[in-house]
């Protein structure tokens, strides 16, 4: 249940930032590539397609869930639509460079390489909490979430930034390794706290 209710959160939140930084581009943008090379221009609210299905995608989770079938499904869903996110965010990154027809185009490999990394982690948080955490699932769920959540917004606001991308993927790297630290720590003090009666 807490995946369904997750994945379909933060899809909207993606979509509603999606349509705003799409709101923020000229009329006319690079929306076609051929080896990095921009050969056509045309609306940036054709990228809105991808976020979108991602939002649709919810309507499969929750219909998946309320079968009452297992988690494995629902997250299989959750990733597919978190592959569509993420291919919307590379693609207005790609835009927002402001390039004319026949301009070569800079690829943001390290924000492209943190935001995926930064869906999966929120991914783990919810979804593999109660796995790996039976002590204090609360802890590793809010760490691991707070962790993909906030690598996500970086990323996502740095993949339209050349040359700034590096610092979208060192974020990631530094909350990740806070989350794993502390749920670490969280996980040795709830072992040494002898159990009450």
């Amino acid at each position: 249940m807490k995946v369904s209710v997750y994945y379909t959160a933060i899809s909207v939140l993606n979509l509603l930032a999606f349509t705003v930084a799409v709101a923020c581009l000229p009329a006319e943008v690079p929306i076609h590539y051929a080896h990095g090379v921009v050969d056509r221009l045309g609306s940036p609210w054709v990228f809105l397609a991808l976020p979108a299905v991602s939002a649709l995608l919810s309507l499969a989770v929750w219909a998946v869930r309320l079968k009452g079938k297992k988690t494995l499904p629902v997250l299989l869903l959750a990733i597919a639509g978190g592959c569509f996110s993420v291919l919307g965010w590379i693609f207005l990154g790609l835009s927002a460079q402001n390039a004319a027809f026949g301009d070569r185009v800079f690829f943001p490999y390290a924000a492209v390489t943190a935001l995926p990394l930064s869906y999966l982690t929120l991914g783990c948080g919810v979804g593999l909490a109660p796995i790996l955490a039976e002590e204090d699932t609360r802890f590793f769920e809010i760490a691991f979430t707070a962790a993909g959540g906030i690598g996500a917004v970086v990323s996502s606001a740095l993949i339209a930034v050349p040359r700034l991308g590096w610092v979208a993927l060192l974020v990631f790297f530094v909350l990740l390794l806070a989350a794993a630290v502390a749920v670490y720590l969280r996980l040795r003090a709830l072992r040494r706290t002898p159990p009450q009666d």
